[in-house]
C-alpha cells in the first residue's frame, strides 16, 4: 500500500517556491507601480506558506530561524487575542503607516479573515543622501543590506484571535542569494540526485524541522523530458515512486526510500523547466 505523503511538504512543494518569488520580486520589478502590484500578490502567499512550514501555534510564542539561500530569517509564531484588523493596523503602524501611498515603501493587504503587512522599518530614517546610496546598491547588484531589515507581519483569524507570523530578513541581498549564474547559496539534499545539467535556484531549511525545499531550473529544456530523465535517476538512486497529478505540464509525484518521503514537482516555465524537491526525513 502507498505510504501517505503529509499533506503540508506536499501543498508547500506543490506552490513552486514562492518564498523565492517574493524575495526575488523586491528587485527585479521594472516600475514601481508594477513592482507594487506584484509584490502585494505574491506576499499575500508568503504567510500562508510560513504557517505550513512553522505549524499551528502552540500556548507560548515559538522563535524560528529559516534559512533562505544562505540567508537566516527569523520567523516568530504566536496566538493573539486581539483580531486581525487590529493586528495588522499595529504592523502598518510601526512601518510608518503609509500603505495608502502611491510610493510608499509599505505594502498591505487585508480583510477580516487575514491578510499581511510588509515593509523595511528603517527607510523612515534614512535621509536623502542615504537613501539615493542604497538604492544604487540595490539597482546595481540587488544588495539591499542598506535599506535595513524587511519585517513582513502575517495574521489570520482563529477562534481566540489570530495567528500572527512575523518575518524578519535582517540582511537582504538579492544578489548574493539569487546570482544570475550558477548555483544560489545553500546546498542540495543529502541522497537525492540533482536533475542533469540543472542549477539550484533555492535552497530553503527550517533546522528544527525535518524537512527542506530545494528548486532547480534547467535552461532551455522540455519539462517533460526533464521528468522522465529525473525520475529514472531517482529510481536508479533506490527512490521509489508514485505518480500522483499530471496537469498543465505540471507533473507531481512522491518519491519513497526508507523512512524518507519525497514530494518532486516538475513544470515548465519561461526558462525552460524548473524542478522542485522537497524532503521529509
Amino acid at each position: 500500500m502507498m505510504r501517505r505523503a503529509p499533506r503540508r511538504i506536499v501543498r508547500r512543494i506543490a506552490c513552486g517556491g514562492g518564498l523565492a518569488v517574493v524575495v526575488a520580486g523586491l528587485v527585479v520589478c521594472g516600475s514601481v507601480a508594477q513592482a507594487r502590484a506584484e509584490l502585494t500578490h505574491q506576499l499575500g502567499g508568503l504567510g500562508p506558506a510560513l504557517v505550513e512550514l512553522v505549524g499551528e501555534p502552540g500556548a507560548q510564542p515559538a522563535e524560528h530561524t529559516l534559512t533562505l539561500n544562505g540567508a537566516a530569517i527569523a520567523v516568530r509564531s504566536e496566538s493573539v487575542a486581539a483580531g486581525v484588523d487590529v493586528v495588522l493596523r499595529d504592523a502598518e503602524a510601526r512601518c510608518g503607516g503609509d500603505a495608502g501611498g502611491a510610493l510608499s515603501t509599505t505594502l498591505a493587504a487585508w480583510a477580516p479573515e487575514g491578510g499581511f503587512v510588509g515593509c523595511f522599518p528603517a527607510l523612515r530614517d534614512l535621509g536623502p543622501r542615504a537613501l539615493v546610496a542604497a538604492a544604487e546598491l540595490l539597482v546595481a547588484g540587488g544588495d539591499a543590506r542598506a535599506l535595513g531589515p524587511f519585517v513582513y507581519t502575517y495574521a489570520r483569524r482563529t477562534a481566540r484571535g489570530a495567528h500572527v507570523v512575523t518575518a524578519t530578513l535582517r540582511e537582504l541581498d538579492l544578489g548574493a542569494m539569487f546570482p544570475a549564474r550558477g548555483d544560489a547559496p545553500g546546498a542540495d539534499v543529502d541522497g537525492v540526485p540533482r536533475p542533469d545539467a540543472a542549477r539550484r535556484i533555492l535552497s530553503v531549511e527550517l533546522p528544527d524541522h525535518p524537512y527542506r525545499v530545494v528548486v532547480y531550473v534547467v535552461d532551455g529544456a522540455d519539462a517533460a523530458a526533464v521528468a522522465a530523465g529525473y525520475h529514472a535517476g531517482l529510481e536508479a538512486a533506490g527512490w521509489e515512486l508514485r505518480d500522483v497529478a499530471s496537469v498543465d505540464g505540471r507533473r507531481v509525484a512522491y518519491g519513497f526510500r526508507g523512512d524518507a518521503v519525497a514530494a518532486i514537482v516538475v513544470r515548465p516555465d519561461a526558462a525552460g523547466a524548473t524542478v522542485t524537491v522537497g524532503l521529509l526525513l
